[in-house]
C-alpha cells in the first residue's frame, strides 16, 4: 500500500494523517482573507465571497479520528493473522 512506498507504518500514517487534519482545522479560518489572485482557480475578478465551504472546524474530529484508529487496529490484526501463517 502507499504507507509501504516511504517506509512508515500504518500508525506513523495514521499519526501524519490526524496531525495534518488538526492543524487545517486549526488554520482554515486564514483563508477566508485570500484575495483572488491567490486563489488556484484561473484568474477571476469574484473573491472567495461564493466559497460554501465551512471555514471553522473542530478541531477534535472526534469521529473522523476513532474510524481511523479503528481502521490502524483492525490492519494490525489483520496483519498480525497473515504474518502468523
Amino acid at each position: 500500500g502507499p504507507h509501504s512506498t516511504r517506509g512508515l507504518s500504518v500508525a506513523e500514517v495514521a499519526k501524519k494523517v490526524k496531525h495534518f487534519f488538526r492543524n487545517y482545522a486549526i488554520n482554515r479560518h486564514k483563508l477566508t482573507t485570500l484575495t483572488p489572485s491567490v486563489h488556484a482557480e484561473s484568474y477571476s475578478p469574484d473573491d472567495n465571497r461564493y466559497d460554501l465551504r465551512p471555514f471553522l472546524y473542530s478541531v477534535q474530529w472526534a469521529f473522523q479520528f476513532r474510524r481511523i484508529d479503528a481502521m490502524v487496529k483492525k490492519y494490525k490484526k489483520e496483519w498480525s493473522k497473515s504474518v502468523v501463517k
